[in-house]
């Protein structure tokens, strides 16, 4: 069972999924324009002026939506015994709470096993890919890295960063996963994220970190890549999402630059999104056009 530490810091939470028609307003007047990069490689960065500037809206609570009036749960730490810990979010199907400066609990409110989430963020923390390190993981419940910073949705649409260089970011996580060895040995597979999108990136003062593997596995790199560009398309095709025309601006320049045969694999990237038991009627009405304005771009 998990202890709760200190009193957390000012939290931000990010979200799991993008949903089409849903905008999310962030922190304005932070006067920086244009994404940080570390001298020693291409990594976006934070700017150094935000960490001064007021708290952010969202902190990466490992994909999930901050409650609107807050709240707690209780956690156990030993038999008979419940401490209140303090709700950091909520996503589509789970819930995030802060155990101290350093750890979040992501506990799924319908149970479930996070052990094979668990093993894949420990297998790639491990060869050096920037994923949450990971602390427990028993039943529904995932205890992890708590992270500071923006997620890369709001650094684009409330900070005004560069939607494309933004697209970018997105493609380079994509090559530096694919670049490790799939876990089951097999030649032809690597490690797919299939949820890697603008919201569940958090730009941290190390870089990008991937958030919310739930849906990692094995396979090939070219359905991540369509997946990533389907979601990315979706909410482009969506003319009252607040978010669309940035979202466009990076599914432009994210394509190019991730590389691969991606639309070799859109129809099953299609065919799993729109299984996907998390969608709402409207998303899954968008997908045959987002699947349009995919091919429609080039690659």
């Amino acid at each position: 069972m998990v202890r709760p530490g200190p009193g957390p810091r000012p939290p931000v939470v990010a979200r799991g999924g993008i949903r089409a028609g849903h905008g999310r307003s962030g922190r304005r007047g932070s006067g920086h324009r244009g994404l940080r990069r570390d001298a020693r490689d291409t990594r976006i960065r934070p700017p150094r002026g935000d960490a001064q500037a007021a708290p952010p809206p969202s902190r990466s609570s490992q994909g999930v939506r901050r409650p609107p009036d807050g709240g707690d749960a209780h956690g156990g730490d030993a038999p008979g015994r419940t401490r209140r810990l303090n709700l950091l979010g909520s996503g589509r199907t789970a819930d995030v709470y802060a155990l101290d400066g350093r750890r979040v609990l992501r506990r799924y409110r319908d149970g479930g096993d996070v052990t094979r989430e668990a093993a894949t963020m420990a297998y790639v923390h491990a060869l050096g890919f920037p994923a949450p390190a990971v602390h427990s993981a028993t039943g529904p419940d995932l205890v992890m890295e708590r992270l500071d910073g923006p997620i890369l949705r709001e650094a684009v649409s409330a900070h005004g960063h560069d939607a494309a260089e933004a697209g970018r970011v997105l493609a380079d996580l994509h090559t530096r996963l694919h670049a490790l060895p799939a876990r089951s040995g097999h030649p032809d597979e690597r490690v797919l994220h299939l949820d890697l999108h603008p919201e569940n990136v958090v730009l941290t003062d190390r870089g990008p970190v991937l958030i919310d593997w739930t849906n990692a596995a094995d396979g090939p790199a070219d359905l991540d890549v369509a997946l990533s560009a389907v979601i990315l398309a979706q909410v482009a095709v969506n003319p009252a999402h607040a978010f669309a025309t940035v979202a466009e601006a990076m599914l432009a320049a994210f394509l190019p630059a991730a590389g691969g045969r991606p639309l070799r694999m859109l129809e099953r990237a299609v065919a799993r999104r729109g299984a996907d038991p998390t969608m709402t009627p409207a998303e899954l009405g968008l997908l045959d056009a987002a699947a349009a304005r995919v091919t429609a771009l080039p690659s």
